[in-house]
């Protein structure tokens, strides 16, 4: 309504003073120019832009943390997002979605476990992923205090070994944790995983499925498929794991994880391991909560 009474040209039938009395506006609404905006903030929408260029699935959250920690600017975060907004620029992400589904029968160890350290609580989860000629199978190991990923595995099929060798590498390479959490699927619920782990003296920890217990590790998955793998052309399985092994080094190493105080999930993890070792931490002690 306003452009359409900035631009009508005054009439003796309808002057703009009776349009404004009409609609019930104060003329200096009319008359009203903006300035445009200050060359710092098109210095700050230039580096947007350039954020936004690389990775079109950042927010307004992480591309405020990016544009602090590289170019060292200060700047407010509703400066950020009231620039993005009129730049057009939107992190893309699926809608929120909610599921309730309660199962009864394998215990949760979460509650008495909490993750206030490195290698105290491991979450896995499966996911699938459409590629050329049919489905493929991913797997991961996330550590619940820095949500580092541990281990990544993809395959054509999802048995018991499938996540035997994704929990062995994450073992093999950062150590034996306290717990281990999972959803109640066939494949974590099988008698040669959970000997696996129950000879390594690890807990096992059984949530219900859905959103509920392995939220951390669900939320990857969907950061993981819109960031890593929606954003390319259809491939097969040999090019997903090329592009997913690349993505992973970049989710651990660089990109801002808004659970870990924009930290990067490698900070997380190592300055916590730094932690424990200076405080000196004892096994024995506080291990249930």
């Amino acid at each position: 309504m306003l452009r359409i009474l900035r631009a009508k040209k005054p009439s003796k039938k309808l002057s703009i003073k009776r349009l404004t009395k009409v609609f019930q506006i104060s003329r200096s609404t009319i008359y009203y120019r903006s300035k445009g905006e200050r060359q710092e903030n098109l210095r700050i929408m230039e580096l947007i832009e350039e954020i936004y260029r690389k990775d079109p699935t950042l927010g307004w959250r992480r591309i405020k943390v990016k544009v602090e920690k590289y170019f060292g600017v200060r700047v407010n975060h509703k400066r950020i997002k009231r620039l993005m907004q009129k730049m057009g620029l939107k992190g893309i992400c699926p809608r929120k979605r909610r599921r309730r589904i309660k199962i009864k029968g394998k215990p949760n160890l979460l509650p008495y476990f909490l993750p206030f350290k490195p290698n105290r609580v491991w979450a896995m989860d499966i996911t699938y992923v459409k590629v050329d000629g049919g489905f493929a199978y991913g797997v991961t190991v996330m550590d619940l205090y820095s949500r580092k990923i541990l281990s990544f595995k993809l395959s054509n099929t999802q048995d018991e070994e499938f996540c035997i060798e994704a929990v062995r590498e994450a073992i093999d390479r950062y150590g034996v944790p306290e717990v281990v959490h999972t959803d109640k699927g066939s494949q974590f619920m099988g008698s040669r995983f959970r000997t696996y782990l129950e000879n390594l003296g690890i807990r096992i920890s059984y949530g219900e499925k859905g959103f509920k217990d392995n939220v951390y590790v669900e939320r990857f998955w969907r950061s993981y498929k819109w960031e890593c793998v929606y954003l390319r052309e259809k491939m097969d399985l040999k090019g997903l794991r090329e592009v997913s092994k690349e993505w992973i080094e970049y989710y651990n190493r660089e990109r801002p994880h808004q659970g870990c105080g924009y930290r990067t999930p490698d900070e997380m993890y190592y300055e916590g391991l730094q932690d424990v070792q200076k405080l000196g931490y004892n096994e024995n002690e506080k291990l249930y909560v």
